[in-house]
């Protein structure tokens, strides 16, 4: 087996020009690999610690240079010379780090060096990467792949609407990945017709999608469904309600906007209903506060037998939360985001703990991404129900939904 013979780390700026890790990582055998880590916007309690410096002069805060020296300095000696099992290194770097949410030396700072040392081993026994994850983590590779759940319009933090909801999705039904990118493409470039029409003031939310400051959550979904029409494709929608954004703890109600209701979580999870049954949505993400157990019971009752009910915020790809929520009998569905427990390995358990209650699972991208297109190898190698890479055009979400193109022709033709 191949050691670990060097570990560096340097900073690059994400999407939306905040600093984040890219690490490489040289192999005995001369394999060198790098791999870089995404960053969120909107952020579960429960996640993993992003470190960050806290320097207020240095990008208002949100530069990494203690992490980056966590991987220069401490990762890099006790890594050296180990032998390169993807697996066990994993089990080190969270030893190594012995807090629970990782902010002795920063998820960010373990998850740069568990992407790239995953990276080099793949290519080091030349293998693709979703190959060699899949057969160290003893999984089979699916017939079908992972179906694109693509962002085309934004509110919430994502962007400067009063709109409460945060994502809005395209989810195709076309048969091959190729076809349905491009009938995305062709809805979302349809869509911002629609939106002109309106004589609406378009803008570009954090992922690459449009947003607008349309009146009501209906009139999204509305001139969604319009585009979808006028390009004569077959697909449904999904959301992203980050609802712990528009949770008021003062009082534990959701403040739901443009709308200008205040509801407790039956009400909201009735309005979510009426969404249904109004518009062909297939998946909603985070209707509760991640808080909010009572209120996700109640959104598995009334929601799940309708649409496919997700937990991002809620779950946070934690281990003992999705073990917490099945054992409630929850009926939803797991957003696996790396970066949220912070190494490759303790993602996997997220993803098997989903296979043994047969949930529905999304693998995600973060707002603030890069180019890296490890989440669609990622993706295929786990088997996940979707992948959500953000919009259907900007570079660093093109990446992921270009690789799973590539992956899908090479398996498949």
């Amino acid at each position: 087996m191949h050691s670990i013979q060097r570990l560096t780390a340097e900073t690059i700026p994400d999407s939306r020009g905040v600093p984040t890790l890219e690490t490489s990582v040289v192999l005995s055998d001369g394999t060198h690999a790098s791999a870089s880590v995404p960053s969120g916007t909107s952020t579960g309690r429960y996640e993993a610690l992003e470190l960050r410096d806290g320097d207020p002069a240095v990008a208002g805060g949100k530069g990494v240079t203690r992490a980056m020296a966590n991987v220069n300095g401490e990762l890099a000696a006790a890594l050296k010379g180990q032998p390169a099992d993807l697996p066990t290194i994993d089990a080190q770097l969270v030893a190594l780090d012995g807090t629970p949410n990782k902010h002795r030396l920063g998820a960010n700072a373990l998850l740069s060096v568990s992407l790239a040392l995953s990276r080099a081993l793949s290519q080091s026994v030349g293998q693709p990467l979703y190959a060699y994850l899949a057969h160290v983590y003893g999984r089979k590779l699916p017939t079908g792949l992972p179906r694109p759940l693509v962002n085309v319009f934004e509110g919430g933090r994502h962007a400067d609407t009063a709109l409460s909801v945060q994502e809005f999705h395209i989810i195709p039904q076309a048969d091959s990945t190729r076809q349905q990118m491009d009938e995305v493409r062709r809805a979302f470039d349809t869509l911002g017709t629609v939106l002109q029409e309106r004589g609406l003031r378009v803008q570009s939310g954090m992922e690459g999608t449009y947003t607008a400051p349309l009146r009501s959550h209906e009139e999204v979904f509305a001139v969604i469904e319009e585009a979808i029409g006028r390009t004569q494709i077959a697909a449904s929608l999904g959301i992203d309600a980050a609802a712990s954004e528009f949770y008021g703890p003062h009082d534990n109600l959701y403040h739901l906007s443009p709308e200008g209701t205040t509801l407790n979580a039956e009400q909201l999870c009735r309005i979510y209903q009426s969404w249904i049954s109004r518009f062909p949505l297939k998946l909603v993400e985070d209707p509760l506060n991640q808080d909010d157990w009572d209120g996700w019971g109640i959104a598995s009752h009334l929601l799940s037998g309708s649409v496919a009910v997700i937990g991002d915020d809620f779950l946070t790809t934690n281990p003992t939360r999705i073990r917490e929520a099945f054992s409630r009998e929850l009926r939803i569905g797991v957003l696996l985001k790396p970066n949220q427990i912070g190494t490759v390995t303790e993602t996997v358990q997220a993803r098997e703990l989903a296979d043994e209650h047969q949930a529905s699972t999304v693998m995600s991208n973060r707002s603030g991404e890069t180019l890296d297109s490890f989440i669609a190898d990622f993706a295929v190698a786990l088997g996940v129900t979707y992948l959500k890479a953000g919009g259907p055009y900007a570079p660093e979400r093109v990446a992921k939904y270009d690789r799973l193109v590539a992956i899908a022709e090479e398996l498949h033709g």
